[in-house]
């Protein structure tokens, strides 16, 4: 039996410190067809056939308040329900270790939905089935 993660979410971030180039570091990600250099410096969570994928906007107005929006998508081979928690735990960490100020974010981990709480500061569980949301 073959396991699979399916994730789909995004995250609007207003201010960080960090550059744009130290954000794109945060999120190095590799593919089924990338060289060991890449899978060696892969940072997101990844399965048997490569990682999630990462896509960042960045604004180009610098008075805007947007600072960015990160995308993440993707299909983990062998990446089980049981691990959701250590990949929610990464974005959290994330998130915290390098001051994104988020405004708001969502995700889901197949059938299970994450959303970013202000109070908490972190993503949480807000439902196990997308239909009953």
């Amino acid at each position: 039996m073959s396991f699979w993660t399916h994730v789909n979410g995004a995250i609007r971030v207003d201010s960080t410190p960090l550059t744009n180039e130290e954000v794109k570091n945060l999120f190095k990600t590799c593919t089924f067809y990338g060289t060991e250099k890449e899978w060696l410096e892969c940072n997101v969570p990844r399965g048997s056939e490569g990682s999630i994928e990462i896509s960042i906007w960045f604004n180009p107005c610098e008075k805007d308040n947007r600072r960015m929006v990160i995308t993440l998508f993707g299909d983990l081979r062998g990446y089980e329900e049981s691990q959701h928690d250590d990949f929610i735990s990464w974005l959290n960490k994330i998130i915290e270790d390098n001051t994104l100020w988020v405004r708001d974010g969502i995700m889901t981990l197949n059938e299970k939905v994450y959303r970013y709480d202000d109070e908490l500061e972190n993503f949480v569980l807000i439902c196990r089935e997308i239909d009953i949301c």
